[in-house]
């Protein structure tokens, strides 16, 4: 009755239709005045011209239903209220009718409630469409029945109705297919969108490292190649730069500023720091990364000795980040949980 509901999660029939356009406003608009005009002239043809204009209010108001700007499918309330109008419409306006002759215009409410019918059709209730078709059918053909016109001049009275319907529904099922040809193509794009931006940072970080390489590493490689003597500063800051390049790809993490500064100068006073990254690429927000390289720079500034060992732990721990601080033969362990205030 639905039609397919797992389209209806990937792809929405009603953007391509624009419902809240001034169009399909202009439309309503329309289908409301030929109604009207069509009821005024003909109430010299109908019985009780007032059971008629109940069945028109209740026509428009469901029509103004089905048309509003909504999911897809089309919400099964707003159905089921729209396929009983179509029903009680048709049995209000038949039985006003002459039993001899055709009706004409004074049948308006055929041509009415196929708009609606098609209108739930295009918004993902097809099947319901068909229902409703089925009801105004065989109300139609009750009311010729008995009124001795004979099934045929009800056939007569609805087949073009159905007609109208089938054709609807065809364009219905095109127009939901190319909904999900244009979502999957929307998806794939994004998907290669995707990828050629993990590639293009993943080349921009490739030539971050070579700059950073080309300007600090460079010199002191020409250096250590050259026939000049070392002293021992210049070999300790050797090892410190050596220390920093291994920061750089094993702790992306923490290779920022100011734990990268902290780090350098931990290392000028004899600390043995290590950094170390778990964590799965992107894992934290921008946010939460400078947070964790802050709590590092907290702990490890003003250390004077000992071992310290830095790691920001993968997604799914109770804790963001470890530290392991080893000094004096003792050993202490701090996390960072997630709950704890962000410094700035």
């Amino acid at each position: 009755m639905s039609g397919r509901r797992s389209l209806g999660s990937r792809t929405d029939v009603a953007k391509l239709l624009n419902l809240a356009s001034p169009a399909t406003q202009l439309l309503l608009a329309l289908f409301v005045i030929t109604q009207v005009v069509l009821f005024l002239s003909t109430t010299g043809d109908v019985a009780k011209p007032w059971v008629s204009a109940i069945a028109l209010a209740l026509v428009i108001i469901a029509a103004v239903l089905i048309t509003r700007p909504g999911p897809y499918p089309l919400e099964i309330s707003h159905t089921l209220v729209a396929v009983a109008v179509v029903a009680t419409s048709t049995a209000l306006v038949s039985w006003q009718l002459s039993p001899t002759g055709w009706p004409g215009y004074a049948s308006w409410h055929l041509g009415a409630n196929t708009f609606l019918l098609l209108a739930i059709g295009l918004r993902g209730r097809s099947g319901w469409a068909w229902i409703g078709m089925a009801s105004m059918t065989g109300i139609t053909l009750i009311w010729t029945e008995s009124t001795g016109q004979g099934l045929l001049a009800g056939v007569d009275l609805v087949d073009r109705q159905a007609g109208t319907l089938l054709i609807g529904t065809i364009f219905a099922i095109g127009l939901s297919r190319t909904a999900r040809r244009i979502a999957e193509y929307n998806e794939s794009e994004s998907r290669n969108a995707a990828e050629q931006a993990a590639l293009q940072a993943g080349s921009d970080e490739r030539r971050n490292q070579i700059t950073v390489l080309e300007s600090e590493a460079r010199p002191v490689l020409e250096l250590i190649a050259s026939p000049a003597i070392l002293t021992p500063v210049q070999r300790s800051e050797f090892l410190i730069l050596e220390a920093t390049l291994r920061d750089n790809i094993r702790a992306r993490t923490l290779s920022r500023a100011p734990l990268a500064a902290v780090a350098q100068d931990a290392r000028r006073r004899g600390i043995d720091v290590l950094l170390l990254d778990d964590s799965e690429t992107q894992t934290h927000s921008p946010d939460q990364e400078d947070h964790i390289a802050n709590w590092v720079a907290d702990h490890l500034n003003g250390l004077v000795e000992g071992t310290f060992t830095a790691r920001v732990l993968p997604s799914g721990r109770s804790a963001l980040a470890s530290i392991v601080l080893e000094s004096g033969g003792a050993s202490r362990h701090f996390e960072l949980n997630p709950s704890e205030r962000m410094t700035t």
